[in-house]
């Protein structure tokens, strides 16, 4: 990260995923700090919801919420709260358990972006 002010922003975010009831996967600890430089261990939160901080605003450091769907439509019925008034400007990874994107992946694409991706 670029600085100290940085570091506590980004663990901030992980101590208020903690208490917004995300269960921590992995990391969310400052690491190599004998080098003098600014590090936190990647982070991944599961248990996320819409609601919670770290599921709404956007995390400048090594931080991923899961939320977990089922359905395209469960998937857009969440997205959907999360694009007003602007859709996220990063992008969103989605995995499935077969392999390759799923096939609605560029309808999804084409929700936040508002073209079409073909």
């Amino acid at each position: 990260l670029v600085d100290e002010a940085q570091v506590r922003t980004v663990r901030g975010y992980s101590d208020a995923g903690h208490g917004d009831g995300a269960q921590l996967v992995t990391g969310g600890k400052r690491s190599r700090s004998d080098t003098g430089g600014f590090y936190v261990e990647p982070t991944v939160f599961a248990g996320v919801s819409n609601q919670m901080k770290i599921a709404r605003e956007e995390i400048f450091g090594p931080v991923m919420s899961v939320i977990r769907f089922k359905t395209e439509a469960e998937a857009l019925a969440l997205l959907r709260p999360m694009s007003q008034p602007a859709p996220p400007t990063v992008p969103l990874p989605v995995t499935t358990q077969s392999r390759g994107a799923p096939p609605w992946w560029q309808r999804l694409m084409e929700f936040f972006t508002g073209k079409a991706t073909s």
